[in-house]
C-alpha cells in the first residue's frame, strides 16, 4: 500500500502540530516547510496558519503569532472546534 501525497502531507502536518504544541518548534517549522513544498501551492491554508502561529508563539514572537492566527478564516458551516475557533482561543490568550 502506498500513501498519496495528500495523506503523507496530512501526517506530516499532524506531526508538526504536535511538535509545536510540545515545544519542538524547529522540528515543527521544518515539517511545515516540507508540507508546503508537498502541496504544490506554497500558500498556507487555515491549518497551516494555526501551526505557524503556535511556532511563533513558542519562540516568543507574539505579534507574528497574532498575525498568523488572524489569517485563519471563519468556516461557513460554523463547525465546533474548527481551526478558526482554536485560533480565536489563542488570540484571547495573547490579548491585544
Amino acid at each position: 500500500m502506498t500513501m498519496s501525497n495528500s495523506q503523507e502531507r496530512a501526517i506530516l502536518h499532524t506531526m508538526a502540530a504536535l511538535y509545536a504544541q510540545t515545544g519542538r518548534y524547529e522540528d515543527a517549522r521544518k515539517l511545515m516547510q516540507k508540507c508546503l513544498e508537498m502541496g504544490g501551492d506554497s500558500t498556507p491554508n487555515n491549518e497551516d496558519w494555526f501551526v505557524f502561529g503556535r511556532i511563533a508563539e513558542g519562540y516568543g514572537f507574539l505579534q507574528s503569532a497574532r498575525q498568523s492566527y488572524e489569517k485563519v478564516e471563519k468556516p461557513v458551516n460554523g463547525e465546533p472546534n474548527s481551526t478558526w475557533e482554536l485560533a480565536r482561543r489563542r488570540l484571547a490568550v495573547l490579548g491585544n
